[in-house]
């Protein structure tokens, strides 16, 4: 079985992980784990969006937060018999 689950770190995010780590996955089993972060613009606030432009220092700090958070999740969603990939997409 091949699951692919996108983590955004929101609450619901979160749940969507709980729940693939409750169910019993087949062995063999293989869930992509996959975070998005902006390039160089990051979109905030509410309908009408700003873009603030990000540094290069803040998108390699927000690549390596993004990546330890998926890291542990990975650990959190390996077992025996199931393999967890991660990938950051931006």
């Amino acid at each position: 079985m091949k699951i692919l689950l996108a983590f955004d770190g929101s609450a619901s995010a979160a749940t969507a992980v709980a729940a693939v780590t409750s169910m019993h996955l087949p062995k063999g089993s293989v869930v992509e784990l996959l975070s998005a972060i902006p390039d160089r613009a990051a979109i905030i606030g509410g309908p009408w969006s700003s873009v603030v432009m990000l540094e290069p220092t803040d998108l390699a700090e927000q690549r390596r937060e993004v990546s330890v958070r998926l890291e542990a999740m990975a650990a959190e969603l390996a077992t025996d018999g199931i393999t967890v990939h991660t990938s950051i997409v931006e």
